[in-house]
């Protein structure tokens, strides 16, 4: 697949995700509202950017034909679009902080095949999801004052 193809559909499906959340969006009042509209924001943005990547791109590219470096790796985009399901279930139960935790980990895991030592990959993710969920913690909960989805640990 060519990488223009792959980014153009990576935006479409990062749009659809925003506007599956928009739908489930129930409406909260006042500084509620805050988290979950910039999050379907930021999405959507993310989306956008990716199509006009595409797009861009496709006029600088050469078609190539499917060898084996530009094969599209459907094993990890399933895993995960099964992770990001089991985030968005996860949240209610678990909590917000807990649940991205677990997702960032489990994703950045999944996708760091370069580095083929399980300790160095373990470090990195944990590494990873700690310091970008205590930045979103940061940011929204101490500094916006916003509260975020709690489940029964956090």
């Amino acid at each position: 697949m060519r990488k223009s193809t792959a980014d153009i559909l990576a935006g479409i499906s990062f749009l659809v995700i925003a506007f599956i959340f928009m739908v489930q969006f129930d409406g909260e009042e006042g500084i509620s509202r805050i988290f979950p509209l910039a999050l379907i924001s930021f999405i959507a943005l993310g989306g956008v950017w990716f199509v006009t990547k595409g797009i861009w791109r496709r006029k600088h590219e050469s078609p190539v034909s499917s060898s084996s470096e530009h094969k599209t790796g459907w094993k990890r985009v399933g895993i995960i679009a099964g992770l990001s399901i089991l985030y968005g279930i996860a949240i209610p139960v678990l909590g917000f902080f807990v649940s991205t935790g677990i997702f960032l980990f489990t994703a950045f895991y999944a996708l760091n095949t370069q580095v083929s030592d399980v300790k160095v990959r373990v470090g990195r993710g944990l590494t990873f999801a700690v310091v970008f969920s205590f930045a979103i913690w940061l940011s929204f909960v101490k500094l916006l004052n916003v509260p975020t989805p709690a489940g029964f640990l956090f």
